[in-house]
């Protein structure tokens, strides 16, 4: 590929970057839920000893496949919007009215 091509495929599909957005959001969490396996682990292992570890291992896991299965999830979403020009299995975009001139239209 091109590095025109890859360039163009690459760039963000729409202006309000919706897709951009929820991975990122998807990231914070994965990241909070890191942080806080991690400071529960350090707080609670005085009380519970090793399950503590085991179970702040545990949120780390967790937090990882999030924030992996949100970069896939981008990844797919922004291929297919860029391949179908925005529209998923090459659906049309129709409006819910009948009437083809709004200004003839009238109750």
């Amino acid at each position: 590929m091109s590095k025109a091509a890859r360039s163009l495929s690459d760039a963000p599909f729409d202006r309000g970057l919706q897709a951009e957005r929820t991975a990122l959001a998807w990231r914070r969490t994965g990241l909070s839920l890191a942080l806080g396996s991690l400071a529960g682990a350090r707080i609670l292992s005085p009380v519970f000893g090793l399950t503590a570890y085991v179970l702040g291992l545990l949120g780390l896991a967790a937090a990882a496949f999030f924030m992996a299965r949100a970069d896939r999830r981008y990844r797919v979403a922004h291929r297919s919007l860029v391949a179908t020009a925005g529209h998923p299995a090459g659906a049309r975009l129709t409006s819910g009215g009948g009437c083809s001139s709004p200004c003839r239209c009238s109750p």
